[in-house]
């Protein structure tokens, strides 16, 4: 009869349908071979040193964490900025009330914190910024970390090795002091994914960026930044939730204290180097 055959038949169609779907299946899940920059160290690291500048502003907000031995603090920021060196940071309540402001435009900061009847002012170099902000960088530092480039020391470099788990390129760069740094990129080097430096043989800096967006056709930035200062045992994580093209007004990176606010000059160590 023809039951068997029609049996067998229905038997070879199911193992070939079933095969042809788990061969999509395996080829889907299949990791796609890694397409790896073929520009040198010199080109990278121009990429990162190369000054920072736009007529385009950006605003936003973001969450920023900041964690001590001592204490674990959240909360909410709004900012603007356009590069190379202004720069608005309100720190917020969850009511959306101003905590604190700091603000830098060229060579001046202005600062201050809502219950301290007093406003700092002075130039904006990492120990004033670092004031009211949880990171001991300079304004122009903090402008170009947000732009997703991280300090560099100077120094001889290798060129880009090819690392897996996951995929980057590194690089090397080592002073003459001893201190060394390796910067990481995405495989494409078209994005920085993080930078270590190390002094004495331990680990003094980290920063990390991830999730790196599209704002317009010219500006890229990560959003989210983690920066872990080994030295003073910090760690200040940065997730830009809110970020888009503004026109700022003249009010926006104005310098000068509120009425009523006791004006306190700050100055800068000696050996500081200011922004510029």
């Amino acid at each position: 009869s023809g039951r068997p055959q029609r049996s067998q038949g229905r038997n070879l169609l199911v193992f070939s349908a079933s095969y042809l779907i788990l061969m999509l299946f395996v080829s889907g899940c299949a990791k796609k071979p890694v397409q790896w920059s073929t520009r040198g160290a010199d080109d990278l690291l121009h990429e990162i040193r190369r000054p920072v500048s736009s007529a385009v502003a950006l605003s936003g907000s973001a969450r920023i964490t900041s964690e001590n031995p001592e204490s674990l603090r959240k909360g909410r920021t709004y900012f603007a900025l356009r590069a190379p060196h202004q720069l608005l940071l309100e720190a917020v309540t969850p009511s959306d009330e101003t905590v604190a402001v700091l603000v830098t435009n060229k060579d001046r900061f202005m600062g201050f914190e809502v219950g301290d009847s007093r406003c700092k002012t002075g130039a904006p170099c990492a120990e004033n910024v670092g004031m009211l902000f949880p990171i001991a960088l300079d304004s122009i530092q903090i402008i170009r970390l947000l732009h997703g480039r991280p300090p560099l020391i100077a120094g001889s470099f290798t060129e880009p090795r090819h690392l897996k788990d996951p995929a980057r390129l590194q690089l090397k760069i080592t002073h003459e002091n001893g201190t060394t740094q390796t910067v990481d990129f995405s495989p494409d080097g078209r994005d920085v994914l993080g930078s270590d430096i190390t002094r004495n043989g331990e680990l003094s800096l980290r920063i990390q960026y991830a999730d790196h967006l599209n704002v317009n056709e010219s500006i890229r930035i990560p959003a989210e930044i983690t920066v872990q200062d080994l030295a003073h045992e910090t760690r200040v994580r940065i997730q830009v939730t809110e970020v888009a093209p503004f026109s700022p007004t003249p009010e926006t990176f104005k310098t000068q204290c509120p009425v009523g606010k006791l004006i306190m000059p700050m100055t800068c160590s000696p050996s500081t180097t200011l922004p510029r």
